[in-house]
């Protein structure tokens, strides 16, 4: 099983390491356009929803690879 550590910044990027691997950065989500406020990992860990101030919510599905799925939900 996977074992990564997500941060979210006000650099409006999510990145995520893998622990295995001695914490080495494997991808870095780049949607949002202002900073990331929160994650959330639902779904058994399989998908990320993350909130911006950018007045955005995403979803990605972390078995695709973090593939962005929705980007449209505005607040």
């Amino acid at each position: 099983s996977k074992q990564h550590l997500l941060t979210c910044s006000n650099d409006s990027t999510i990145k995520v390491f893998d622990i295995a691997q001695g914490n080495k950065l494997i991808t870095v989500l780049k949607e949002h356009n202002d900073n990331v406020n929160q994650l959330l990992l639902i779904n058994d860990n399989k998908t990320l929803i993350s909130c911006s101030d950018d007045c955005n919510i995403i979803r990605y599905e972390i078995e695709d690879d973090y593939k962005c799925k929705y980007k449209n939900f505005k607040l």
